[in-house]
């Protein structure tokens, strides 16, 4: 019997591999995938949120703030990509001036360092902003990665210290037993004493194996990304983000540790 097996080769799921491969216990990821970080964690804007944006009181909020700070030793722990670039959240009207005024308040309230400068400013930063910008707030702290290559690495070092990887094997149930669990895949039945559901935009279907029916329901939403040429690199230093509407954060500009530039998404 496994300790844990986990289900999902994402940036999470893999990452928690990477924690429990530090302990003395027998773990099982699998992923339905013929590789890890094939979804979602490939393909998303790759950017390390300081932790102003979510709102107060809200899991979201208290995680984003951990994970921004916990990165940087991550990254030189997995040996891979991060790097410091800034982010400018620009308004181009009073209405959007005083939503920067309350992202700056929560950022305040969470020890997050920004600032809010003027239109002048921020072309000084960013020389291609449009002049109909009259203010930013400025985030120094904002990071990017490359997504995959985290969970590559997490996953790799994982299996180097005893964890076993299992590709290409959709999970079809899971059964509850006296002692925790029966995980049956594509081709094989896995006993284990415990299950961490780390499925992504299917662990509705997952929770669902488990409880009869998932107490929450996911309804993904698809969006795309331009990838500019290098040669677009010095258009964009930092990451640029429209003030956030209730729909969204709206479409980035942002650059990416290899020197492109990611346009979207345009959801």
């Amino acid at each position: 019997m496994e300790d844990i097996v986990i289900i999902g080769g994402g940036v999470i799921g893999t990452l928690i591999a990477y924690a429990c491969s530090r302990y003395n216990c027998n773990v099982t990821l699998i992923e339905k995938e013929n590789d890890v970080a094939n979804s979602t964690s490939m393909a998303n804007s790759a950017i390390i949120h300081a932790g102003y944006d979510p709102r107060d009181n809200t899991l979201k909020a208290a995680m984003n703030l951990r994970g921004a700070l916990l990165y940087p030793t991550l990254c030189r722990e997995l040996k891979v990509d991060y790097k410091q670039v800034g982010s400018l959240v620009v308004a181009m009207n009073d209405e959007q001036c005083a939503a920067l005024a309350e992202l700056k308040a929560r950022a305040d309230q969470r020890g997050i360092v920004v600032s809010l400068i003027d239109g002048d400013e921020a072309r000084a930063l960013e020389s291609h902003l449009s002049k109909r910008v009259v203010q930013a707030l400025f985030c120094e702290s904002t990071a990017i990665v490359t997504p995959w290559k985290i969970a590559i690495a997490a996953m790799e070092t994982a299996m180097g210290n005893g964890t076993r990887l299992l590709l290409n094997e959709e999970v079809k149930a899971i059964t509850k037993l006296a002692d925790g669990y029966e995980v049956e895949s594509a081709t094989q039945k896995i006993k284990t004493r415990m299950v961490i559901n780390c499925a992504g935009l299917y662990a509705d279907r997952i929770s669902a194996m488990v409880n009869g029916q998932a107490h929450f329901k996911i309804n993904p939403k698809k969006g795309e990304y331009f990838v500019l040429s290098k040669r677009c690199h010095e258009l964009v230093k930092h990451v640029l983000y429209p003030v956030p509407t209730a729909k969204g954060k709206g479409v980035l500009a942002v650059p990416t540790v290899h020197g492109n530039v990611l346009l979207g998404p345009n959801a």
